[in-house]
């Protein structure tokens, strides 16, 4: 379910969603930044489910998700945060998840 989410967050941003893009926008952060982030997103998502590389994935992932939480926190109502929350704490389930079964 998290992976599928990322997926189509990412997916998202590399299509230049405009929607998606404008949090960029709004922190005055360059264009290219949505895009990098998409896909960090997009490769997180699918490396979740490689053995050697999901306790980074998952902690990668996470990042993404705080981050996101954080501009909710700061730029909009938070009720417009509440799936980058959702998102924040299944990726922390996944870190520690993963940390405890390596």
């Amino acid at each position: 379910m998290t992976a599928v989410a990322f997926i189509g967050a990412g997916s998202a941003k590399l299509a230049g969603v405009e929607m998606v893009h404008l949090s960029f926008a709004n922190m005055g952060m360059p264009p290219i930044t949505g895009y990098i982030v998409g896909a960090l997103e997009i490769a997180g998502a699918i490396d979740i489910f490689v053995k050697s590389v999901r306790f980074l994935a998952a902690l990668g992932l996470a990042a993404t998700s705080l981050g996101a939480f954080l501009y909710h926190l700061f730029y909009t109502p938070i009720a417009e945060g509440v799936p980058a929350i959702v998102l924040l704490v299944l990726s922390v389930l996944l870190v520690r998840y993963f940390k405890n079964n390596a």
